[in-house]
């Protein structure tokens, strides 16, 4: 699952040549400003941000969806101790073992939603978003 470091992805590659169009319409508008170089910045500068939009996507899908994949994973081992031949314990312990596993995915859930809520509404997705999939 794990990538060479040297190797980019489509995305990172589409990033960085929209990146340097950027800095080229850049460089072009600051020898002469006319409307010309500013369209030409606009509509670079726009490339960019969509291009950075998708290689965000990819990274949050790779890595997230590796984490989400070995926490349910780990989270499945949990069924090996019901074996009451094998182990002892309660309700009490149960409910306690739970209730931390709950707690501690709630405070994940709510650092998610509170970045939700305070991104800008400027931000646009790379269109309609795919169903979030994790590997197995």
């Amino acid at each position: 699952m794990a990538r060479k470091i040297a190797e980019k992805t489509k995305a990172q590659l589409a990033a960085e040549a929209s990146r340097k169009a950027f800095a080229d319409a850049k460089e072009k508008h600051t020898k002469s400003a006319n409307e010309t170089n500013l369209k030409a910045m606009a509509a670079a500068k726009e490339k960019m941000n969509a291009a950075n939009t998708v290689e965000n996507r990819e990274r949050f899908e790779n890595v997230i969806g590796g984490r989400v994949a070995k926490i349910l994973s780990t989270v499945g081992t949990l069924a090996n101790g019901s074996n009451r031949r094998s182990y002892e314990y309660d309700a009490t312990d149960v409910d306690a073992m739970f209730g931390a596993i709950m707690a501690d995915v709630q405070k994940a859930k709510a650092a998610y939603t509170a970045a939700l809520s305070t991104a800008t509404a400027d931000k646009k997705s790379a269109g309609p978003a795919a169903k979030f999939t994790f590997k197995k």
